[in-house]
């Protein structure tokens, strides 16, 4: 297994009042990058900011990511979480410069 070079955080902003849909909703697309490539993942929620979720995952070929967030199963999530929360959701990448 090549080490991970790519890191890519997903922030998620909630509404009020639909916090726990959205974890419920969300949740089975944190470990689906898994089955995408991804060489390990986080998913916490900010102590400062409750309906702040924050999802990271790390590959070794941002392609693998492309496939896991245009895959069906991450696009009927996304349409599913619609409207739950309030900022663009935007991939952000990264090099990973060190990972134990």
């Amino acid at each position: 297994m090549q080490a991970a070079k790519e890191v890519v955080q997903l922030d998620f902003h909630v509404t009020p009042f639909r916090v726990e849909r959205f974890y419920e909703t969300y949740l089975p697309a944190v470990a689906l990058v898994l089955e995408y490539g991804a060489q390990g993942y986080s998913f916490y929620r900010t102590d400062e900011d409750p309906s702040h979720f924050v999802h990271i995952s790390y590959w070794d070929d941002r392609k693998k990511f492309d496939r896991y967030w245009m895959s069906r199963e991450m696009r009927a999530i996304r349409t599913a979480i619609v409207g739950m929360h309030d900022h663009l959701l935007l991939p952000h990448y990264g090099a990973v410069l060190e990972r134990a």
